[in-house]
């Protein structure tokens, strides 16, 4: 199963660092969280940087069964 990171807001949404998938695509792995997370966290996804084991990707990218998905929201600062 993929992993799938989650920080800062995302990760308080859905109430853990990462979740477990079962996903062939980037989009497939990100779109079970959602539905897991709920309407804040998928109004928040367009927003967001997603990575692949550890390089940026699009999200029909292929997933396997040991890849590492990060989700990146925006950050706020002043």
């Amino acid at each position: 199963m993929a992993v799938v990171k989650l920080f800062a807001q995302l990760r308080e949404m859905v109430g853990r660092s990462e979740v477990r998938v079962e996903a062939s695509t980037v989009d497939s792995a990100v779109s079970a969280v959602a539905t897991e997370a709920g309407e804040a966290f998928k109004a928040l996804m367009p927003h967001c940087r997603i990575w692949l084991d550890g390089e940026p990707c699009s999200g029909s990218d292929p997933v396997g069964a040991d890849s590492e998905i990060a989700i990146l929201p925006p950050v706020s600062g002043g």
